[in-house]
């Protein structure tokens, strides 16, 4: 019997842009499909649940993509009082998502274990540490090959909100271990 031999996707040589110059605020991005598996929901309630504890106030949530759940998030972006704090850009081209990367603190896709709609590899978390971004994600197939637990970015159970506003604030505080 042979082993199958596993190729994963490669990321382009290129050096990354530099790092823009800070703003003050605490950047969090996620870049997918807006479909309610990806968890963007999730991070909306975990980041109300950082504001109005007074644990978070100064953030900005970048979400790239498109999809059926966009009406829906900006309705839940309205109703949680984050219109100052989110920021969607719709389908984007990797030449404008670069500077999105670059210029972010963590990146957050809470993934669910979806039996139909499974997902892939997870090319965007290694996308995230070309620019040396760590992640915050759930254990899922896939997502696990690109993100190492405690290395390069933070693997959460599952998409808990308290659990993951608890990530968040974790990477915000924690300068050292987000550059780690």
């Amino acid at each position: 019997v042979t082993e199958p031999l596993v190729v994963y996707p490669c990321l382009p040589t290129q050096p990354p842009p530099q790092k823009p110059e800070h703003d003050g605020r605490f950047h969090l991005l996620t870049v997918s499909r807006l479909v309610k598996r990806k968890g963007h929901a999730h991070v909306l309630t975990a980041l109300s649940l950082l504001r109005r504890q007074g644990l978070l106030e100064i953030f900005v949530y970048e979400i790239v993509g498109e999809g059926p759940e966009e009406a829906t998030l900006k309705q839940m972006v309205n109703e949680l009082g984050l219109e100052d704090h989110v920021v969607f850009y719709g389908r984007t081209d990797d030449k404008k998502k670069a500077p999105l990367y670059a210029g972010s603190d963590i990146f957050v896709m809470p993934v669910a274990n979806d039996p139909v709609d499974k997902e892939g590899f997870g090319l965007v978390f290694l996308e995230a540490a070309q620019y040396a971004v760590p992640s915050i994600t759930t254990n899922v197939t896939g997502v696990t090959e690109a993100v190492v637990d405690r290395e390069t970015g933070i693997v959460l159970l599952d998409q808990n909100e308290e659990r993951m506003a608890q990530a968040i604030l974790e990477l915000s505080r924690n300068t050292e271990l987000r550059i780690k």
